[in-house]
């Protein structure tokens, strides 16, 4: 299943969309408010989406200024990642575009497919709003 948010354009440079995908203490401010329970530890978080379940993160590639990918820390109940792909736009802005990209059955896809959907569309809208 890889679902994928528009690209959009954010009035960040790329660098400083990076720096700021990165570090997970400033992460939090870009998930939506159904994310609760937010910890960060190194280069992992953990939190809970409200009514669905926890999830761990750890940053799996940093590729600086281009690319930020989170990884499931444990693959219970599949493995996913959530990938940020950033782009130089105007002078001191990015466009980026968030991706959710799982490896999962078809039942649990077709249960997935509309929220997933919903948290990069607003996850990408968070970013936008920073």
């Amino acid at each position: 299943m890889n679902l994928k948010s528009n690209t959009i354009e954010v009035r960040h440079c790329p660098e400083d969309l990076f720096a700021y995908l990165t570090d997970l203490n400033r992460l939090q401010q870009a998930l939506p408010p159904q994310v609760i329970n937010y910890h960060v530890e190194g280069d992992a978080c953990s939190f809970t989406i409200e009514g669905m379940t926890d999830i761990s993160l750890l940053i799996s590639m940093k590729i600086p200024y281009t690319r930020v990918v989170y990884s499931n820390a444990v693959d219970k109940p599949f493995s996913f990642s959530l990938v940020f792909d950033i782009s130089p736009a105007a002078e001191n802005k990015s466009m980026v575009s968030v991706a959710f990209e799982a490896r999962a059955n078809s039942f649990l896809s077709g249960i997935l497919k509309k929220p997933m959907q919903n948290f990069v569309d607003l996850v990408s809208q968070k970013l936008n709003e920073l």
